[in-house]
């Protein structure tokens, strides 16, 4: 089961790797449970998105259930993860933080492969994956952008990152972010000197979100470059753009901006000095 897994993952790791460290566990439990991928790769996100934190201090407090639905809910709403994997997931790791009050959250898991015997006593992390060329990387279709850090996000677990967001808090002033295709159901905030890139070719790194701007520039001078940016809502919904932005001087490059419920690019304020350059709305 998912959770013996989690739980054997805390016992070697220690609570606070287990519980921040994505890579570190998405390492462990792809040799507990490599019969089961899909429970793996939401297990990880989970941890990516500071889930199991957000347990641990809901527990304590008295609100583990009232955790576990908003922890199901924003693997569904912002991954695309079904509604039902996503809660077993999340009970699992509330059940592996907390053994013996978690028994009386309903789990409903899937049959999972046996757990097998090894030794996962090594460091397991991977070093950042190595960029081509001095102090150069591929920016995908958009051309290249001078960085030997840059930071990868990759939904299939090979990238530092599974999450966009979580990535951009780890960049810092002057961080590059490459993205590899997949479909990121996830609303950003930029307000910092980041550049996000595309990595793949046009139309296959998208950035979704749902009832709010998918991408949302408050400040600095943000690079976003080659990107498929979608905001989606319910008709009859409150106008919402694809891209707001409301100051700084960010630039949009060769990006596919739409809003199923606004318009793609909306500035705001006196403030926002954007360059919107070769993109489609």
């Amino acid at each position: 089961m998912l959770v013996d897994a989690l739980r054997e993952v805390v016992r070697l790791a220690g609570i606070q790797v287990a519980t921040t460290d994505d890579r570190r566990v998405r390492g462990y439990l792809s040799d507990l449970m490599a019969g089961s991928p899909a429970h793996v790769r939401v297990a990880v996100i989970a941890v990516a998105e500071g889930i199991p934190g957000d347990l641990m201090k809901a527990t304590a407090s008295g609100l583990a259930s009232l955790a576990v639905s908003r922890g199901s809910e924003r693997l569904a709403h912002e991954h695309g993860i079904d509604h039902r994997l996503a809660t077993d997931v999340v009970v699992a790791w509330q059940r592996a933080l907390d053994p013996v009050g978690a028994s009386t959250i309903r789990l409903e898991q899937p049959a999972a492969a046996p757990i097998r015997s090894v030794d996962l006593r090594k460091d397991l992390e991977r070093p950042a994956p190595a960029t081509s060329g001095a102090g150069a990387m591929s920016a995908g279709w958009g051309g290249t952008v001078s960085n030997d850090r840059a930071i990868v996000v990759d939904l299939s677990g090979a990238g530092r990152f599974l999450t966009i967001r979580n990535a951009i808090r780890a960049a810092g002033n002057g961080g590059v972010i490459r993205v590899k295709p997949g479909t990121y159901r996830q609303a950003l905030v930029l307000h910092g000197n980041v550049s996000l890139v595309a990595d793949g070719p046009p139309g296959t790194v998208i950035v979704e979100a749902t009832g709010a701007p998918a991408i949302e520039i408050r400040g600095g001078t943000p690079v976003v470059r080659g990107l498929t940016v979608r905001t989606v809502g319910h008709v009859g919904a409150d106008s919402i753009a694809g891209v707001l932005i409301s100051g700084g001087a960010p630039v949009l490059d060769l990006c596919d901006v739409t809003s199923s419920v606004g318009d793609g690019v909306v500035v705001q304020g006196g403030e926002a000095r954007p360059t919107i350059r070769d993109c489609t709305f």
